[in-house]
C-alpha cells in the first residue's frame, strides 16, 4: 500500500503568515501539526502546541529535522515513524501530507480485515478439501433447493459431472432422470430431517440424509448427505443365501473351543468367552465367580492362552488346598534359616515362579485375613518379601482369581479385606451354572463322551431318552458331575449304547422334578401356579447362597425375588 493510496492533506502554512493566520489555519483544519512552506520548499513542520506559546514570529519554533516521503513510496516503511504527519513530495515537487495517526489506524483495521479473509478463505479451503477427500456423497443446496455444491465423490458413485448439477433447480435434476427422487424435496416442504433410500442414473442404490441449517429462523441451506449401499445389499443377499458358511464358522469356532477344552454353544456361555478373549488383551485383574465345577479354571486358562503372555508361566494356587500354616511360605518362598525346618538354601514361592506369566489364585475367598494384606501389596507394587527376608523382590505378573464365594457379602462380615476386593474386582466376569446354560448340557456330554471314549479305547453311545434324562437332570455340581458321570457310563456300561435304566437314581428321578400333585376340580389356575412357584423358588434358594444368585439363576430382579419369598413366606436363611 502507497501513500498515494491514501488521503493526501494539502493544507499548509507559508513562512511569510501571521501567528493570527497560523493558527486559523490550524483551527480551521482540526489539525495539532501542519507543514510549513517557503514558496514551493518545504522548511519542516510545525505543532499547535508549541504556536500558542509564542509571543513572536513562529519561524524558530519550526522543526526542520523531519523525514519526508514520494507520494510512490510503501507505508510500510513509514509505519512505525515517531513522527505526526509526513510531508509528501511527486518528482520533487511538495504535495501535502498524510496524518501518520489516520495511517496506522488505517493500516491496522487493513491488517485486521486481511487477516479475517485468510482465516475465511483457510476455513474455505478446508471446505473444500473436505468435500474432495469424502468417501461419502455429499451436496449443499439453498434455501430454493439449487445446488450449490457437491463432494467429488459425487462423481463417482452417482455418475455425474459437476457441470451437470451445479446451479441446477430440482425439477431440472428430476427432468434429466440424473435422480428418482430427492430427499431434498422433503426437506424443502417439512423444514425437517429425512431419510430416504434414492436410485442414481447409473442405478446405484443410495441412503440419503438431508438436514436443514437456518440462519436468524430461516431455512439457509440444505445440507444432504449420501452413502452408496449397492454393495452392502448384493453382500446381505449373498449372506442370506450362505448359511452354509454360517453354520461351517460355528464349527470351525466349536473346534477351536474344544481344543482348548470348552465345549460351549450356549448364548450365556458365549458371551463370557468373548469378554474373557477381550480382556486377554490387556494385563488387567480379573475376577471370575460363579459355582465350583462351573469351569472358572478353564476360563482362566483360556484367557492365559489368547495373551501375550501364553508362551510364559502359568501358575495356579489353589487356596483352599493349602494348610493355613504353610500357605505364607508356598505363596512367597522364604529366605535360608527363615524358621525350623526350612530348607537351607531357601525356597522360590509359587507367585515367584510365575514372573512374566499368569498367576490363578483359585478360590481367593479362602484366603486368611492375615496373609489378604501381603497379597495387596503384591497386587498393588508388584512387590513382595519372601519370609525372613528385608529385601522387596519385584515381578511381573497378570492376576486372575477365582472364587465360588460371594466376596462382597464376606467384606461387609468383615471376613474379607475391601481394599483386597476391589483391587481384585477390576474386571469380573460371572460364569453362570450349568443348570442356567441348557444348550450347554449337551455339547458337553457328546464333549466328554468322546473324550472318554478314546481314553479307554470304547465306542459307547447314549440313546435319546437316556440324553433327555441327562439334560433334564438339574447338575448342582455343574461341569465337574456331568464330566465325572459321563466317564462312569462309560467306564461302567456294559453294553456299547447307554440309555436311560443306566442312568444313577438321582438323576431318573429328577427328570420330572416338579410331578403333578393336583387332582380333582377344586384348585383354580392360580392355586396351582402359585404351589409350582413354591416349588420353584425353594429348589432355587437350596442351590444359591444369596438372593442376588437366585435372582441371576432365574434372570429375575433380587427385588423380585425377595417379593417372592415373601408371598410364599419363605425365610432368607441361606
Amino acid at each position: 500500500m502507497k501513500f498515494k493510496d491514501m488521503g493526501i492533506q494539502n493544507v499548509h502554512i507559508d513562512i511569510d503568515d501571521s501567528l493570527d493566520k497560523v493558527m486559523n489555519l490550524f483551527f480551521g483544519s482540526n489539525r495539532l501539526w501542519l507543514p510549513v512552506t517557503t514558496g514551493s520548499e518545504l522548511l519542516g513542520i510545525l505543532s499547535l502546541e508549541k504556536c500558542l506559546k509564542i509571543d513572536g514570529h513562529f519561524t524558530e519554533e519550526v522543526d526542520r529535522d523531519i523525514r519526508t516521503a514520494d507520494i510512490d513510496d510503501e507505508i510500510m516503511q513509514y509505519i512505525n515513524a515517531e513522527q505526526p504527519i509526513i510531508p509528501l513530495y511527486r518528482k520533487n515537487e511538495f504535495v501535502g501530507f498524510v496524518d501518520m495517526h489516520y495511517v496506522q489506524s488505517y493500516y491496522q483495521t487493513f491488517e485486521s480485515y486481511k487477516q479475517k479473509l485468510q482465516t475465511y478463505q483457510d476455513l474455505e479451503e478446508e471446505y473444500r478439501m473436505v468435500l474432495e477427500s469424502s468417501h461419502d456423497v455429499i451436496h449443499v443446496y439453498d434455501e430454493k433447493g439449487t445446488t450449490i455444491r457437491i463432494s467429488k465423490s459425487c462423481e463417482r458413485v452417482e455418475g455425474i459431472r459437476r457441470e451437470d448439477i451445479i446451479g441446477k433447480s430440482l425439477d431440472e435434476l428430476v427432468k434429466s432422470s440424473i435422480y428418482s427422487q430427492l430427499v431434498v424435496q422433503n426437506v424443502l416442504e417439512t423444514k425437517k430431517p429425512a431419510t430416504i433410500l434414492q436410485k442414481t442414473r447409473n442405478n446405484k442404490e443410495n441412503i440419503a440424509t438431508g438436514i436443514p441449517v437456518f440462519k436468524d429462523g430461516e431455512l439457509f441451506r440444505v445440507i444432504v448427505n449420501s452413502r452408496d449401499i449397492t454393495e452392502l445389499s448384493e453382500l446381505r443377499n449373498e449372506l442370506q443365501q450362505t448359511d452354509k458358511i454360517k453354520a461351517e464358522l460355528n464349527w470351525l469356532r466349536t473346534q477351536h473351543l474344544s481344543e482348548q477344552g470348552i465345549a460351549s454353544v450356549d448364548p450365556h456361555m458365549n458371551r463370557v468367552l468373548q469378554l474373557a478373549s477381550r480382556i486377554s488383551l490387556v494385563d488387567s485383574t480379573v475376577l471370575i465367580e460363579g459355582e465350583t465345577g462351573v469351569g472358572k479354571g478353564v476360563v482362566s486358562k483360556f484367557i492365559h492362552r489368547q495373551s501375550k503372555r501364553k508362551d510364559k508361566p502359568f501358575i495356579k494356587i489353589d487356596m483352599s488346598a493349602i494348610p493355613e500354616t504353610l500357605l505364607e511360605s508356598e505363596l512367597f518362598g522364604y529366605e535360608k534359616g527363615a524358621f525350623t525346618g526350612a530348607e537351607v538354601k531357601g525356597k522360590v514361592g509359587l507367585i515367584e515362579l510365575a514372573d512374566k506369566g499368569t498367576l490363578f489364585l483359585d478360590e481367593v475367598g479362602e484366603l486368611p485375613l492375615n496373609l489378604q494384606a501381603k497379597l495387596l501389596r503384591v497386587i498393588q507394587d508388584r512387590e513382595f518379601y519372601r519370609v525372613g527376608g528385608n529385601q522387596p523382590i519385584g515381578i511381573d505378573i497378570r492376576i486372575i482369581a477365582a472364587t465360588h464365594r460371594n466376596l462382597k457379602e464376606m467384606v461387609e462380615q468383615k471376613k474379607f479385606r475391601e481394599d483386597l476386593y476391589y483391587r481384585l474386582h477390576v474386571v469380573p466376569i460371572y460364569i453362570p451354572p450349568l443348570r442356567a446354560r441348557k444348550k450347554d448340557i449337551q455339547s458337553l456330554i457328546f464333549y466328554y463322551l468322546d473324550h472318554f471314549n478314546k481314553k479307554y479305547r470304547f465306542s459307547k453311545t447314549i440313546d435319546n431318552e437316556a440324553l433327555e434324562g441327562l439334560i433334564a437332570y438339574r447338575w448342582p455340581g455343574n461341569i465337574r458331575e456331568l464330566q465325572n458321570i459321563i466317564e462312569r457310563l462309560v467306564v461302567t456300561v456294559e453294553h456299547d449304547v447307554i440309555d436311560k435304566a443306566c442312568l444313577p437314581d438321582f438323576i431318573q428321578q429328577s427328570s420330572d422334578p416338579l410331578p403333578a400333585v393336583f387332582s380333582g376340580q377344586k384348585n383354580s389356575f392360580r392355586e396351582m401356579m402359585d404351589f409350582y412357584e413354591k416349588r420353584i423358588l425353594l429348589e432355587i434358594k437350596k442351590q444359591s447362597k444369596s438372593t442376588e444368585e437366585a435372582a441371576r439363576q432365574l434372570d429375575l430382579d433380587a427385588s423380585t425375588i425377595r417379593r417372592k419369598f415373601n408371598k410364599h413366606r419363605i425365610s432368607f436363611d441361606f
